[in-house]
């Protein structure tokens, strides 16, 4: 903006000529939680569903905070076992619920233990938002507690999401597969060619590898 100014002679001089650029800071590496602390988190969880499902949902179905805040009751399919995600809630921008990408739109598996707990809301059929009550800093400071008082790691609700992750890989479901569930952007094209034929019997047997099915 500067550098315009002064080129266009609307300022003497570039007040911002003798700045030095920030060295690039290195983003934290996200963590995730080992199988065996996820269950000991899954366990506390399931002590009281009123306050921690919703950390369930992000850490069962790998989704986003907005886009697991942003479910409603017609987003769900418990004949096909399939979660609807075409929308993401943030507390600060309420009118915004687009996704993150046009690949985060997408139908992906409710996991049978995800489904035991979303039939809790099989008999709502009001549009509103299943979990409008909750509030972005609440679930978190609840996660914090959590992972305090049980000797875990600090990790943040995206970090379930991470975990979930690291899951499907530790189970063995292909990437593409993993992607297709978590609404990753893809990168080259011949990686989007490969991940728009992902076939439903493929996608079957991954989805009962990670139901522990097979």
């Amino acid at each position: 903006m500067f550098l315009i100014a002064f080129n266009n002679r609307l300022v003497e001089c570039n007040p911002a000529s003798n700045f030095t650029k920030p060295k690039r800071v290195e983003k934290s590496k996200k963590k995730a939680l080992t199988q065996e602390q996820e269950n000991t988190l899954i366990a506390e969880c399931l002590k009281d569903l009123d306050k921690y499902e919703p950390l369930l949902i992000c850490l069962w179905q790998g989704l986003r905070k907005g886009e697991m805040l942003a479910l409603r009751p017609n987003d769900f399919d418990f004949d096909k076992n399939t979660l609807r995600v075409d929308e993401s809630y943030d507390e600060q921008f309420p009118d915004d619920l687009e996704t993150k990408n046009k690949e985060s739109n997408r139908t992906m598996p409710m996991f049978s233990k995800t489904r035991e707990i979303l039939l809790r809301h099989k008999s709502k059929t009001a549009p509103e938002r299943i979990y409008k009550d909750y509030r972005s800093a609440t679930l978190n400071d609840r996660l914090q507690k959590l992972c305090k008082d049980n000797g875990l790691p600090r990790i943040t609700i995206h970090e379930l999401r991470h975990t979930f992750i690291t899951r499907c890989n530790d189970k063995g479901i292909d990437e593409l597969v993993t992607q297709k569930w978590v609404g990753h952007a893809k990168g080259s094209r011949m990686t989007k060619a490969i991940y728009t034929h992902v076939t439903d019997d493929a996608e079957l047997k991954y989805i009962q590898v990670f139901d522990n099915k097979k």
